[in-house]
């Protein structure tokens, strides 16, 4: 639904049903993009730390206390240099 990048994350808006399995989901969005970055920018290997380029780690939270307009704001507002 909405995603931006900073220096160091990305957040990601996404829609998705309960039975989603969030961590596979998640690994294959690591994966795949680690994946054609690598295919059309050869030179960011050079720049990665231990051959990595994506963190084990990553933050999920549920959008219940808020609107969905209000989250894909904040989402947008993050490219903008303001995380």
């Amino acid at each position: 639904m909405a995603v931006e990048c900073d220096r160091g994350h990305v957040h990601i808006l996404f829609k998705a049903k309960p039975t989603l399995n969030i961590p596979r989901y998640i690994n294959a969005l690591k994966t795949i993009t680690s994946r054609e970055i690598r295919r059309n920018f050869p030179e960011v290997k050079a720049k990665l730390w231990k051959n990595v380029f994506w963190s084990l780690s990553y933050f999920l939270a549920t959008s219940g206390q808020v609107t969905l307009d209000v989250l894909k704001r904040y989402v947008e507002s993050q490219g903008e240099g303001n995380a």
